[in-house]
């Protein structure tokens, strides 16, 4: 029993273990002593000391809870004197405790603070009993593989430092892992062979571990069936527990020889040793309710045995006393099924039925208990004691009983085995149950932990990530509005804008694919023509197609749906993703894209709609179309190509599951792909009206002049408030800036701001924790306006529930932060009239575009020259300044499909 203390290296010390083990009882009551001494007039040091030999002798004893409180009561004296073998013995004593008893956060905190103090003062030893004492509660909880690398450790410690009776105790530990739970025949012949080596090791004057390496090998003897060998070493450990003067030992080591005499059939000697056992419990008066009961029904099946049957049934009703107050259902499982045993063996098989049926109940209480294993053994060894007893009874009951009741007996027998059979089938079944649940509960936590931690490594990710680009796409478009830029340096920008934007599309790629694995993306449902939408898909890969000189078509099968229910935005990009990557690998030949009705309900209110992209590309070998959609893997084809991340196609099947469909890949190599799929949607019957374009118009001021409204912007990136300064100020706001969560809340507080900017994530004082101070400071507390890097919804929630009245997402729309201040502030802007559409359809005409204009500009666009599609947009406002600025409007937002599309017309 390793749990009883390992010594420290100090050679003082050692000799007081030894002290302990040799007269534990006399070594606690002299350790009692100096500790009161030490109370009265000794020195800290000595109230240390002497609690320590108070906790070893307690320890010993197996006086529990002395030992218990004797270390709560040294520690902190033990911080105090500031001796680190001392606090490290205190420390690891109080770890263990915490293990057993299940608190893993606090043991975790002990077990990181002593081993940093063990490897500050190199006390190698503290850090193997460290080792020992997890490795012994490992094993007490079933996790046996890490109680054996645990104790593997700890010996190879103890081995170096030539201690050679710690060496013995870890292994008697690693034989009691070897043995636990259900040991094969090699686990127990391993078992044997370490003890063995550990009695070969142990040191003599150490009779307390002696007793215990005895009585192990003892019980592993009794398991292997060796009962002659297992006698002999129970019969040493009863000397040595003779000559350590402990009663629980003694009386528990005459239990173990009852018992073995009784799987011997030996029960007049198996009584002998129980009546002295059961003697010296009571003068004792020990409390262990357990080992009393155990020891009552093993005299009850005795003097059975013997022949003093009434004897037997008082036996059998202390036994009942001390199940019935303490309620325990492990401990009423066992005194049902030795009382079965008992009744069955005296006959009385109605008593005998009814001690089932209580087994029954009682065998549930504990699978509720989350007790299965035990229960399991329980069952097994009731079951097959009763089986043998059931055949001894039937002899029985052929040679006492007349012909007339054998019948009777008969049938009872059988009735008992079919309900006996029954009844484990049904225990089997539920354990079964519940083992199955508990592991599912397990893997439902354990996946939900991992989406957690990937979810939180994905949002400092997307901070990380999107902070910057803010700035970046923020001052590029910023930069973009000055007249005076050179052609060159606007060419510059563009670059930069369009290379910034393709990196959003790639961050929002890799999180969406993350939020669908976490469950934290839905559809969002809305009216989605899929005529508009099909023309948009042609639009944007017709100069693609051209460039390549291979066919492309959309083909809308007649009985179409004009518009459905659906999310527009992800059916778009699969769309795209399918159509790119069909482009991407097709050389010569053609890319389909076709939408057809699958299938129409009955009443005509929803529609299977069927979607599918042909290429005649290079095609997919077999053997990649299996984990050709995974995250991040690619095809041959790709990897040669040096194109893409590998994430689209991932982000397309899981879009499609989403939508309730399945994406179907099937390829030739060197023939072409097909990519189709199938979503349901309801159908919406088209209006009479129109949806009119929205075209942004650029405020210049704030409408209705002073006094300017204040605004706080709150962010820890110095360019990031920059941004907004430069954005804001031109308006007309009156602007301060905090760079931390807690400057924001005391600048709040002076300034009395209209409204607050407020990033997320922020040093000292979090944006959401300052949103609530701001909030609880005044009942006329400022509007916030919250700014995350994170697309995920638990975080937009958490803002949210910070009295935020906006969540907007970097890189900051804006058009959207101005809609959301003038919201929150019941503003209007002054607009530049220069930005608003063309003039409606019924003003005065305009000149027609020239053709060498029309030439020249679509010559740029097929080239993708930006500094030329400038130039000729230019030029065309001299002639036709409505169709420049709807030209101008499409060319910065890269829409040069639908450019060419407007010169076509």
């Amino acid at each position: 029993m390793l749990a009883c203390g390992l010594a420290v290296a100090q050679p003082s010390w050692r000799e007081q273990f030894a002290a302990a083990e040799q007269d534990p009882i006399g070594y606690t009551q002299r350790a009692e002593t100096d500790v009161t001494e030490a109370e009265r007039n000794g020195t800290l040091a000595d109230q240390v000391n002497a609690l320590r030999r108070l906790s070893l002798g307690t320890l010993a004893s197996s006086r529990l809870a002395d030992h218990h409180r004797a270390v709560e009561r040294a520690e902190p004296l033990a911080r105090r004197l500031a001796e680190p073998d001392a606090l490290c013995w205190f420390l690891r004593l109080r770890m263990q405790r915490r293990l057993f008893e299940q608190r893993y956060e606090e043991a975790q905190r002990i077990h990181t603070e002593v081993s940093a103090l063990a490897t500050e003062h190199h006390l190698a030893d503290c850090q193997a009993a460290i080792l020992a004492s997890r490795g012994v509660a490992a094993n007490a909880f079933g996790r046996q593989s890490d109680a054996a690398d645990a104790l593997s450790k700890a010996f190879a410690i103890y081995e170096r430092l030539d201690d050679r009776h710690q060496m013995a105790r870890v292994l008697s530990e690693l034989a009691n892992v070897r043995t636990a739970l259900n040991p094969s025949p090699d686990d127990e012949v391993a078992a044997l062979a370490l003890l063995e080596r550990a009695l070969a090791l142990a040191d003599p004057t150490f009779r307390r571990t002696l007793f215990e390496l005895h009585r192990s090998t003892a019980l592993v003897y009794q398991r292997r069936g060796k009962h002659d060998e297992a006698v002999a070493s129970f019969k040493r450990a009863a000397e040595l527990a003779e000559g350590l003067r402990m009663d629980n030992l003694r009386v528990r080591v005459g239990l173990s020889l009852g018992e073995l005499h009784l799987e011997q059939h030996q029960p007049a000697p198996a009584l002998k040793e129980l009546d002295t056992a059961l003697s010296r419990a009571q003068a004792a008066r020990l409390p262990d309710r357990p080992f009393l009961l155990r020891l009552h029904l093993a005299r009850s099946r005795a003097l059975v045995e013997v022949g003093q049957p009434m004897a037997g049934i008082d036996a059998l009703h202390e036994a009942e006393r001390l199940v019935a107050p303490h309620g325990d259902a492990s401990q009423a499982a066992l005194y049902h099924a030795a009382a079965a045993k008992v009744f069955a063996r005296l006959g009385n098989h109605r008593q005998a039925y009814d001690e089932m049926v209580a087994l029954q109940g009682a065998t549930r209480r504990v699978a509720a208990a989350a007790d299965a294993a035990r229960v399991d053994e329980l069952n097994v060894r009731f079951d097959v004691a009763l089986k043998d007893k059931d055949v001894a009874l039937m002899r029985v009951q052929q040679e006492r009983e007349a012909t007339r009741r054998f019948a009777l007996a008969l049938a009872l027998a059988l009735s008992v085995a079919v309900f006996s059979a029954l009844a484990l089938f049904l225990r089997r079944r539920e354990a079964n149950a519940l083992l199955h649940a508990q592991h599912a509960e397990a893997l439902a936590a354990a996946e939900a932990s991992a989406n957690r931690a990937k979810s939180a490594f994905l949002a400092n990710v997307s901070h990380e990530l999107r902070s910057p680009l803010n700035t970046i796409l923020g001052f590029t478009r910023l930069l973009q509005r000055n007249p005076g830029l050179p052609p060159s340096v606007r060419s510059d920008l563009e670059i930069v804008h369009k290379s910034g934007e393709h990196l959003h599309v790639v961050i929002d790629e890799v999180l969406d694919l993350a939020k669908i694995e976490a469950g934290e993306i839905h559809l969002n449902l809305q009216e989605c023509p899929l005529g508009p939408l099909l023309e948009e898909v042609r639009s944007m890969f017709r100069l693609a197609a051209g460039d390549k000189a291979i066919a492309w078509q959309v083909q809308a099968v007649p009985g179409l749906p004009a518009i459905v229910r659906a999310d527009a935005v992800k059916l778009r990009q699969v769309l795209i993703n399918l159509v790119g990557n069909a482009m991407k690998f097709t050389q010569r030949g053609s890319v389909v894209l076709r939408a057809a009705p699958v299938q129409w309900s009955n009443d005509e209110s929803t529609c299977r709609l069927g979607f599918a992209v042909e290429d005649t590309g290079v095609g997919i070998a077999a053997e990649e179309l299996a984990r050709l959609g995974e995250a991040f893997v690619q095809g041959e084809a790709g990897r040669q190509a040096s194109e893409g991340t590998g994430i689209g196609l991932a982000l397309t099947r899981r879009y499609v599951a989403l939508m309730g469909g399945e994406l179907v890949l099937r390829s030739e190599l060197g023939r072409g792909t097909t990519a189709q799929f199938e979503i349901e949607a309801p159908v919406v019957q088209p209006s009479s009206g129109t949806v009119a374009q929205h075209i942004a118009r650029r405020p210049i001021a704030i409408a209705g002049g002073p006094p300017a409204p204040r605004v706080l912007i709150a962010d820890d990136k110095e360019e990031a408030r920059r941004l907004l300064v430069e954005l804001l100020a031109p308006l007309g706001f009156a602007l301060r800036e905090a760079s931390d969560g807690q400057q924001a809340v005391t600048i709040a507080a002076e300034w009395r701001p209209h409204l607050v900017i407020m990033d997320m994530r922020m040093p000292v004082l979090n944006g959401d924790e300052a949103a609530r101070q701001i909030k609880r400071s005044s009942a006329e507390s400022p509007p916030i306006i919250a700014v995350s890097a994170s697309s995920f919804d638990w975080q937009r929630d958490d803002a949210r529930a910070a009295g935020c009245v906006e969540v907007l997402t970097k890189p900051i729309d804006e058009e959207l932060l101005l809609q959301a201040m003038a919201k929150a502030l019941d503003l209007r802007f002054v607009y530049d009239e220069s930005a608003l559409p063309a003039a409606p359809v019924d003003a005065a005409p305009e000149t027609p575009l020239a053709e060498q204009h029309r030439a020249r500009l679509r010559a740029a666009l097929q080239a993708l020259d930006i500094p030329a599609i400038e130039r000729e947009v230019t030029n065309i406002e001299a002639t036709n300044a409505a169709q420049a600025r709807q030209l101008r409007q499409l060319a910065q937002r890269f829409r040069y499909a639908q450019m060419i599309e407007l010169l076509d017309t």
